[in-house]
């Protein structure tokens, strides 16, 4: 091999340590990171935000399994009061003091991409509510359950953001 030079022996040869950072060393990359923080963080906002505009719905779907336990004899007028509360709340009090008893259910199944009151129910909650005619227990839980779809899925009459 090579003889050692006597010229290089006063100098020794440094330690490399190779020791990588996982940090970013640009500042792109900060950048980068800010940008996906400051997106991750409206993106949170915007579920947040969501979520509190649609706490009614929770309550009233929590409120229309409780009316489901009720006796029947008060079954039908207490889930028609709920339904005429979230209505007033998401269209405000003068859009909907002014519907009639058939416009408010067209109203109300405007609000969803199929409509959920039928017109035969919108009749027999009609005969049942104003003419005293008894509601069959059949048609009581499609009442409920057109309600719970209609929570489930209408959209905000104000601003459905």
């Amino acid at each position: 091999m090579f003889q050692p030079n006597s010229a290089l022996a006063p100098f020794n040869e440094p330690e490399i340590i190779l020791t990588i950072s996982h940090w970013p060393q640009s500042w792109g990359w900060y950048g980068l990171l800010a940008a996906a923080v400051i997106l991750s963080l409206a993106k949170l906002r915007t579920h947040l935000k969501r979520w509190w505009r649609n706490r009614y719905r929770r309550e009233a779907l929590r409120r229309l399994d409780g009316i489901a336990r009720q006796p029947i004899e008060t079954r039908l007028s207490a889930a028609h009061e709920l339904l005429k509360i979230v209505s007033v709340y998401v269209y405000g009090r003068p859009m909907t003091a002014k519907l009639a008893d058939t416009d408010w259910f067209d109203l109300l199944n405007a609000a969803v991409a199929t409509p959920v009151f039928s017109k035969e129910l919108q009749s027999s909650l009609h005969r049942a509510l104003y003419c005293d005619q008894a509601l069959s227990e059949a048609e009581l839980q499609a009442y409920l359950e057109a309600i719970a779809l209609w929570l489930k899925m209408h959209g905000l009459g104000r601003d459905d953001g």
